[in-house]
């Protein structure tokens, strides 16, 4: 019985703690990809305005500028078709809620685990239970990324890692790379794209 105490025990303080990181995580993205396409959206109306730029360089020609500005307009409205999509804050709210359950649940058997001579098997069969019903509530799941975070914060409760810092930095560099690399990106293409072909003919 103890060891399925154990076992229980360390399933729900990881699931939890991997939901409350999911829910953290789709908060980045739905903050990021907000940012994202507010800025795309002041670099066309930026875009426009070059039009009462004097001496403009021949690649600001307005048959230039118009297509650049249709295409971003495009693009804008495909990413945020496709954002709406992923309902990043949604999932956040929900991968949140399940983790507030999940601890719930936690908790009762942290109260099983302080006395666990008295415990039943009843009592595990009803954690169980609680724990299924909750997973078939809610239907979703945590990544992989997700879970090697929550490791990565615990990396003390993992001796089983072989290089600890190693793995620390790697998972790192993952999760910021998910959740703000790839907008950051998106963003400078623009402006590297200015630099390279627009301020050398200036």
């Amino acid at each position: 019985m103890e060891n399925e105490l154990n076992r229980w025990y360390k399933k729900l303080w990881e699931t939890k703690g991997s939901r409350f990181i999911a829910a953290k995580r789709y908060e980045r993205h739905e903050k990021w990809s907000t940012i994202t396409i507010s800025l795309v959206s002041i670099y066309i109306i930026c875009i426009n305005l070059l039009v009462f730029v004097p001496n403009r360089p021949p690649i600001l020609s307005e048959i230039n500028i118009t297509l650049s500005t249709i295409s971003l307009s495009i693009l804008v409205i495909v990413i945020s078709i496709i954002l709406n999509n992923m309902s990043y804050k949604h999932l956040s709210h929900r991968f949140h809620d399940c983790g507030r359950e999940i601890t719930i649940v936690y908790d009762k058997l942290c109260l099983l685990k302080a006395d666990s001579e008295k415990v039943r098997k009843e009592d595990l069969e009803e954690i169980t239970n609680q724990y299924n019903s909750i997973l078939r509530k809610y239907d979703i799941n945590h990544t992989p990324l997700d879970y090697y975070v929550f490791q990565k914060n615990n990396i003390k409760e993992y001796s089983n890692i072989t290089y600890p810092y190693l793995f620390q930095f790697w998972i790192f560099l993952r999760y910021q790379f998910d959740t703000l690399g790839r907008y950051v990106i998106f963003i400078l293409i623009p402006i590297a794209l200015y630099f390279i072909f627009i301020k050398p003919s200036a």
